[in-house]
């Protein structure tokens, strides 16, 4: 949704919004890039490792319901399967991510402990 308000065409070939903004890089760079951020940051903000696996997939499971949405209650467009590409797009990068975050910020806080 986000992606769409930003002029990113995401992984699907219908757009929430069809929006005049041009990003200086292509959509299948964009997309990943964007959830993997999301992630890395749900990852340093979190205070366990549990809590960023689960913050993770709560954002990238955002990408699935405010599609499911807009495109079948507000707009009445778009298909299921393109609702489905944006949940497998946003899950699995946003959960991974949260969890690497969180295990770097981990492995460098317990490094600055022991000296």
């Amino acid at each position: 949704m986000i992606l769409d308000l930003l002029g990113i065409g995401s992984v699907t070939p219908q757009a929430v919004f069809n929006t005049p903004v041009n990003i200086p890089v292509p959509d299948f760079i964009a997309v990943p890039a964007v959830f993997a951020a999301a992630g890395i940051i749900v990852g340093l903000v979190s205070k366990t490792q549990a809590a960023a696996v689960i913050y993770g997939i709560a954002a990238g499971q955002c990408q699935f319901f405010l599609p499911l949405i807009v495109y079948l209650f507000i707009l009445h467009s778009g298909t299921p399967f393109d609702v489905m590409w944006r949940s497998l797009c946003g899950l699995p990068l946003t959960t991974a991510f949260s969890g690497i975050a969180f295990s770097i910020k981990t492995l460098v806080g317990n490094s600055n402990k022991k000296k």
